[in-house]
């Protein structure tokens, strides 16, 4: 990136680092890069004037001209030299990272296994994965992990409902419609709900047959539900299970430790609880963590204490992470203070919002969800009727192939695109559309940056243009930021800096097809040709990362 050469030149002229930026607008008339310098000395800047910071860049070819407006440093670039010398760097230099072999664990997805994922779920998984690839693009040596919660009152209500025997009597496609009617039941009788607790009981004190009937309804789940996720590109490396975690060295550890510091008591209920305060917590609401029911059974809370001890040491050294929905903040600050105690690493959170209908957000326990498979198929549809409409002479084959690209792009950039605090109300047909700020826009984009370099590659390349025109500078300058817009989204493990990145520099090479002719009189200009390689190589590369497919045509 030739702006971090600037930046790092002035700093070792001032002895501080000052972020540059690409000036747009009113301020591009005064130059194409500028530094705001109000929070420096004004002695620093009376010793440090135009001429000196000039001297200081005299061997960048590109640096036109410097110069003060107030105590805004401007500089102006020689257009010409600027893009052979963006022609001469990387597209992305990932050792500046400092994550080349670095260790990082990194939890997300987790759906419960009482049925398929939803729309809203589905945003922790694309969200995961995506971070995912974009942390192993640096080099990170990435364990993606699952937690499935195949021990809980959801899982124990399905037992209830379908027997021991009677899950592989139902289709994946209806665990969700049977387990809204037990749950539903269980509202108006509680005795369905004291069952669903007396299995869970007994499973834990050791009854067998009760936790491999536990297990097989998760894992019948777990399998339907990966099947679907992958139809998003979404896949896992290791797979850890809440069953396996039932009576862990681990529970035991943490009870004595808690129990050593007085940090536990029994309550009214005769339930082994927390006091989080004597921890460093300052509100009522959430004081308590209840660690065991009166019954002497283990409650959730503990297995995932287990859990969170078990990633810490996994970790190592390295990153351990976890994408949790919003609802989960108060849940892990209360675990962070647990885990801290114990002398563990916790982990770093990546909280989401949810995905909104019309009637409010998705709920699992209600049913009032638009299930990811369905709205899959939907995306894909569209996408075949637009990809149709496009290339009438394509074979069904064909269009079916690259609409399920193009229906990848439309659901994983959908939910990407925002970032992971932003609540998204989901609009399929916006997000299937060839134009704005959508996945297959830049699809689009990519399709017709290859389309132009396989018609350059049987014609001559030379120098045609003199100038860089402004169109082609927009290219430039957008192409120059991929390295410090992909960086920023790995350091704040936020996939949607990439998306507008991609989105401004897809508009900005757009407006450049539609004014300049890359192949004239059966030759194609080397700069512009130059700029459609880049910018081909940044979608190509910045896609890649978002989980979404360049198809040869759309």
């Amino acid at each position: 990136m030739l702006i971090s050469e600037v930046e790092s030149r002035i700093a070792s002229l001032l002895g501080t680092r000052v972020e540059a930026r690409y000036n747009s607008g009113r301020t591009a008339v005064h130059g194409d890069i500028g530094f705001a310098f109000h929070a420096l000395d004004s002695s620093l800047l009376d010793r440090h004037t135009s001429e000196t910071i000039k001297d200081a860049l005299a061997d960048l070819p590109y640096v036109a001209d410097v110069h003060y407006v107030g105590k805004f440093l401007n500089i102006r670039l020689n257009r010409a030299d600027y893009v052979e010398a963006l022609r001469a760097s990387t597209v992305l230099d990932i050792d500046q990272a400092g994550m080349r072999g670095m260790p990082v664990l990194l939890e997300h997805t987790s759906i419960n296994p009482n049925a398929a994922p939803h729309v809203g779920r589905s945003r922790n998984a694309i969200l995961g994965d995506t971070i995912a690839r974009t942390l192993r693009a640096l080099g990170a040596e990435l364990t993606s992990h699952y937690y499935v919660n195949d021990f809980g009152r959801q899982i124990a209500l399905l037992l209830v409902a379908l027997g021991p025997d009677g899950v592989h009597s139902v289709d994946f496609a209806d665990i969700l419609d049977v387990y809204v009617r037990i749950n539903a039941q269980a509202k108006d009788d509680p005795a369905i709900g004291e069952q669903a607790l007396s299995l869970l009981a007994k499973a834990e004190a050791g009854d067998t047959a009760t936790l491999d009937a536990l297990r097989e309804i998760a894992r019948h789940s777990l399998q339907g539900q990966l099947a679907i996720l992958n139809q998003l590109g979404i896949t896992f490396d290791d797979f850890d299970f809440e069953t396996d975690l039932l009576n862990s060295a681990e529970l035991g550890e943490i009870e004595e430790h808690l129990s050593e510091k007085n940090l536990t008591h029994k309550d009214e209920h005769g339930r082994v609880v927390i006091d989080l305060t004597s921890l460093g917590f300052d509100r009522e609401e959430g004081r308590y963590l209840v660690l065991r029911r009166a019954n002497g059974s283990s409650m959730y809370v503990l297995r995932d204490l287990a859990y969170n001890l078990r990633k810490a040491r996994a970790a190592n050294e390295g990153r351990n992470i976890v994408v949790l929905g919003e609802d989960h903040k108060l849940y892990m600050e209360q675990l962070d203070l647990v885990i801290g105690s114990l002398g563990e690493q916790t982990p770093e959170s990546v909280f989401y919002s949810y995905v909104a209908l019309k009637d409010g957000k998705m709920s699992t326990r209600q049913g009032s969800v638009v299930l990811l498979s369905e709205f899959i198929d939907q995306a894909r549809q569209l996408a075949r009727e637009r990809v149709a409409n496009a290339n009438p002479n394509l074979e069904t084959v064909e269009i079916d192939g690259i609409a399920e690209d193009v229906a990848t792009a439309a659901v994983r950039f959908a939910l990407l695109r925002n970032s992971p605090s932003s609540t998204i109300t989901f609009d399929l047909a916006d997000a299937v559309r060839f134009e704005g700020a959508t996945g297959p826009y830049l699809q689009y984009t990519a399709v017709r940056c290859a389309s132009i370099r396989e018609k350059a590659s049987g014609v001559e390349r030379r120098a045609i243009t003199e100038d860089v025109s402004d169109a082609m500078w927009d290219v430039t300058l957008v192409a120059d930021q991929y390295e410090r817009a992909f960086l920023e989204s790995a350091a704040r493990l936020q996939p949607n800096v990439v998306c507008d990145y991609l989105t401004r520099l897809s508009k900005a090479f757009n407006k450049l097809y539609a004014s300049e002719k890359v192949i004239t009189d059966n030759a194609a200009d080397d700069r512009l040709l130059f700029l459609v390689e880049r910018v081909h190589a940044i979608l190509e590369h910045g896609l890649g990362v978002l989980g979404i497919k360049v198809p040869d045509r759309m």
